[in-house]
């Protein structure tokens, strides 16, 4: 292996192994998704030859996913599935987040190593690999890939309760606040509507020339 120039992903180098960035080829296709061991850049077969020419870089690692068959026992199984934790962040699929019924799919993965077009297994305990080989592939193989680090940077947020909550008064009311349907108590406005969390009052913010929030200020 002479001759190859590869990196070891630090913690800030986005590892883009989940799909092709000229296609939509990902892991799960036929032939799986070549991540280059220089950029992290992920490409389909089909368009390996031309990443190559115009990058120079020659070693890739293809990653190949498949979904693991459940097991026998598991697809007959009739027990309800344990309740579903209260998420404590404002984020999806991720630990601590909603799940949105999202189905766990285990996978089963395989890999290789392609060095100027010549395929070989990994491991490949018979072959002498560079240390840095092996570093680059570990990282890759451990490292968050870029599209989930974009979907959890825009959908995470922290829950933090507000300094105004603590204070908050709720008078009694016979109110039922519906789940949809929402419109204004005074006008039947249906857009721009606010819930006083006071009184269960659902009014809207409608402006007169005056400039003030007429509806909004008699509560």
């Amino acid at each position: 292996m002479e001759g190859i120039d590869v990196r070891i992903p630090r913690a800030n180098d986005k590892v883009y192994k989940e799909e092709c960035i000229y296609s939509f080829d990902t892991p799960e296709s036929e032939d799986g998704l070549y991540v280059s061991l220089h950029s992290f850049y992920g490409v389909g077969k089909d368009w390996l030859d031309l990443h190559s020419r115009k990058t120079g870089e020659n070693v890739y690692l293809n990653i190949k996913r498949r979904p693991k068959p459940k097991p026998i026992e598991e697809e007959q199984a009739t027990d309800d599935p344990p309740p579903e934790k209260k998420p404590t962040r404002l984020a999806i699929g991720v630990e601590g987040g909603f799940t949105g019924g999202i189905e766990k799919v285990e996978y089963e993965e395989e890999y290789k190593l392609l060095v100027n077009s010549k395929p070989i297994p990994w491991p490949c305990p018979d072959l002498i690999v560079p240390p840095k080989v092996q570093e680059s592939v570990s990282g890759i193989l451990a490292a968050e890939s870029a599209s989930k680090q974009d979907q959890i940077a825009a959908w995470e947020e922290p829950m933090i309760v507000t300094r105004h909550a603590e204070t908050l008064v709720q008078l009694p009311t016979d109110k039922k606040v519906p789940i949809s349907g929402w419109k204004c108590e005074r006008c039947d406005l249906t857009n721009n509507l606010w819930l006083n969390l006071t009184d269960g009052s659902i009014l809207c913010g409608r402006r007169y020339y005056d400039a003030f929030l007429v509806h909004i200020d008699l509560i």
